[in-house]
């Protein structure tokens, strides 16, 4: 493991701690595979956001998966306060979706998600991800489904 990893990797450890920690966790699994770090954590309350972290440390980029098809990735470069800004920043996301300030709307067509898009509230501030399974300009029909987020 390089220098850097290492420190990507120390940081982003105290911050799956603190996930794991909280009130209202299931359980939580953890993975190593070729150099990347997961880490699952499912919720109590099955009307709660799970939480998937998939963690590059020598690309030093965070997957951050959430809901049912949710996905926010960050790089070190792209925080203020590099690592620590980073782990930081996926805290606050994180314990946002933890107390239930998230939602999610869904396309769904023969059981397959074909489009989400989310809203995290975050200190005040509304953070939009989108996400597209099929083709990019493919017209994108499905049932949409509204998914209000319960608390852990």
């Amino acid at each position: 493991m390089s220098p850097r990893s290492a420190d990507v990797h120390s940081g982003l450890k105290e911050l799956v701690e603190h996930l794991a920690a909280a009130e209202g966790v299931a359980s939580v699994v953890s993975a190593t595979r070729d150099g990347y770090y997961s880490v699952e954590i499912e919720p109590r309350a099955s009307e709660a956001a799970p939480i998937r972290l998939e963690i590059d440390p020598d690309n030093r980029v965070v997957s951050l998966d959430f809901g049912r098809d949710s996905v926010m990735e960050f790089t070190v470069t792209e925080a203020a306060a590099g690592i620590d800004g980073l782990v930081r920043q996926v805290r606050e996301i994180c314990d946002a979706i933890r107390a239930g300030q998230v939602d999610e709307d869904i396309w769904v067509r023969d059981g397959r998600v074909l489009r989400s898009s989310a809203t995290v509230r975050v200190r005040g501030r509304d953070l939009h991800t989108r996400h597209q399974s099929s083709r990019p300009g493919s017209r994108v029909e499905g049932e949409l489904t509204h998914i209000d987020y319960a608390p852990y």
